[in-house]
């Protein structure tokens, strides 16, 4: 990387700096990039939040990463609001201030208690958003700015400006649009001028941007048709990265939820909010007595848990659901294969549900398990064509157990080796970096390609 007082020359390979609004560890799309774009040509780093109150310094593969502590204005030292400009006087200024910041605080206390909507709420995570890492940013010099969150592009474009201006050289802004946010339902949003704000900014910013990246075909034709970018999206689907070995050892799913190695299991791994259908899971077990329902749920323990565990003990099914804790994402794939049948049962109905090819099919798919998934577009079409299970209706229970019953008694079509290491390579991670080299083009040249090393585990090696 070019020195960091060297503000005009060009780089021999171009910097990207990834902000992220929470932590990194947790975020393996943001990971991957990171090493990706670094294979394809880039410097990267990867700017997080940290939750220590301490700033971390990390590398993962050859990129970058830094957490940053997050700040508030009104929260961190006193700001020098008032400036006193008598000499005499100045014994002042610091108290003055204090006082003033206190009141400032005050108010935003009570302006985020009645605001019941998200009009403060947005505004104060934009000035937070600039007080932590407005800065770092500015000061690291980006050639391109990648933005994974909508709240985070105004910051993207104004730091971005500040680059040009301090020297004169092209920053540019990369969206990394994980979803449409315009296709959330009604009932799940819950502050609604905050979620109006966030669909403005991205019809006003997005055109700006170099690149939008999505994470499906669906989602890339309704982004297109709601935000107009200056480009079509490019699909870059959250897959597992193919051949990798997990870090460390892989906890056993069976162990976890107690049981032997005959007994039938279909395991789900994600959140478990209601929308997603697992309660659907719970229920099939009604139908299906010997079969068991491994929940692998974010976060946990889940908020849901009681909720859950209360419609299991009203079927009698009590003793067949486990509500697991996660595992690390380079683990899943192999965690889920101990079990028979990897199911998916989200609710139809939300246009972000239907467009969804999300990161829990690939993991999957990877697992070598048969997939069930609700009748969903995007993710039922991918299934049926590719050969790897089987469909149900959205909802019914009954329809579940008899799709799980169908896979049990024969497995043998949805899980041919040869076909399955076919698609394993067609839909992984590494078959993203020839899109994401083909929209990054766009936003900076590249230099000199690492894509012939190996591709490294995605696990952040902290100093």
């Amino acid at each position: 990387m070019s020195p960091a007082n060297d503000r005009t020359s060009p780089r021999s390979r171009p910097l990207v700096v990834l902000v992220r609004p929470t932590d990194v560890e947790t975020d393996s799309r943001a990971k991957k990039l990171g090493i990706s774009l670094a294979r394809i040509g880039y410097d990267v780093v990867v700017l997080g939040r940290s939750g220590t109150r301490r700033r971390r310094e990390g590398r993962i593969g050859s990129a970058r990463v830094t957490l940053l502590v997050p700040t508030s204005p009104l929260r961190d030292k006193p700001r020098r609001l008032v400036r006193i400009p008598v000499r005499r006087l100045r014994r002042f200024e610091k108290p003055l201030n204090v006082r003033l910041q206190r009141a400032e605080k005050w108010a935003d206390g009570r302006l985020r208690a009645w605001d019941r909507e998200g009009a403060y709420l947005w505004s104060a995570a934009q000035r937070d958003f600039r007080a932590t890492y407005g800065t770092e940013l500015v000061r690291l010099l980006p050639d391109v700015v990648h933005c994974h969150d909508p709240r985070m592009l105004p910051l993207a474009f104004a730091a971005a400006g500040r680059v040009r201006e301090e020297t004169g050289r092209t920053c540019q802004v990369v969206y990394d649009a994980r979803e449409d946010f315009a296709g959330v339902p009604p009932e799940n949003v819950t502050l609604h001028n905050y979620h109006r704000r966030l669909l403005r900014t991205e019809r006003a910013l997005v055109p700006r941007a170099a690149a939008l990246l999505t994470v499906s075909e669906d989602t890339a034709r309704a982004l297109a048709e709601r935000l107009h970018p200056s480009h079509p999206p490019t699909v870059v689907l959250n897959a597992p990265v193919a051949g990798a070995a997990p870090v460390g050892e892989v906890r056993d799913l069976r162990r976890d939820c107690g049981i032997g190695p005959d007994v039938p299991l279909m395991v789900y791994p994600g959140a478990a909010t209601a929308p997603r259908g697992v309660d659907t899971m719970i229920e099939a077990l009604v139908h299906e007595p010997a079969l068991h329902t491994a929940l692998v749920v974010v976060p946990f323990p889940h908020p849901r848990a009681q909720d859950l565990t209360s419609l299991a003990a009203r079927l009698g099914v009590t003793d067949r659901l486990h509500l697991l804790p996660p595992v690390p994402a380079d683990h899943v794939p192999a965690y889920l294969a101990a079990a028979d049948v990897a199911v998916s049962p989200i609710l139809r109905g939300p246009a972000n549900h239907e467009a969804a090819l999300p990161n829990k099919l690939f993991e999957m798919l990877h697992s070598g398990r048969p997939v069930v998934t609700s009748d969903i577009r995007a993710m039922s079409a991918f299934v049926r064509d590719h050969g790897i299970g089987v469909v149900f209706r959205s909802g019914d229970a009954q329809d579940l157990a008899r799709a799980v019953r169908e896979v049990l008694d024969d497995p043998s079509p949805y899980t041919d080796g040869e076909r399955r290491a076919r698609l394993v390579r067609e839909w992984s991670w590494q078959a993203q970096e020839a899109p994401l080299a083909a929209a990054y083009a766009r936003a900076a040249t590249p230099g000199p390609a690492r894509g012939s090393e190996p591709f490294p585990e995605v696990v952040v090696d902290w100093d």
